[in-house]
């Protein structure tokens, strides 16, 4: 997992477990110490709800206090010949205004991914 400290909320990059320790609690517990650490409105990337494997990830993120918003969302290609991949974001303390997602987005595009919008 990576952290970004970006202004007005905290982005959570990449949460990833090695299947062997999947169903333990140490995806939760990694989430309750990040909440500790950085307080206040935390969001997350995650895939469209398209497949079994999302689906989980994305109640996994539910039970921990993440809330899903519907807003279209396309991560930028991370790296030439890469493609963008259309995603969701995920935030903790409740749903989000769409002038809040603009904020959100837009944030990730000039930080973490480099992009003008």
């Amino acid at each position: 997992m990576a952290i970004w400290e970006l202004s007005g909320f905290t982005f959570i990059e990449h949460l990833a477990s090695d299947p062997a320790v999947r169903g333990q609690g140490l995806g939760a517990a990694v989430l309750k110490e990040a909440a500790q650490l950085f307080p206040g409105r935390r969001c997350l990337e995650v895939e469209l709800p398209e497949t079994e494997l999302a689906k989980r990830r994305i109640a996994f993120y539910e039970r921990n206090g993440f809330f899903l918003n519907a807003y279209p969302y396309v991560q930028p290609a991370i790296s030439k010949g890469r493609q963008e991949i259309p995603l969701l974001i995920m935030t903790s303390g409740g749903g989000i205004a769409k002038g809040q997602f603009a904020q959100i987005r837009t944030a990730l595009y000039q930080e973490v991914y480099g992009q003008r919008c």
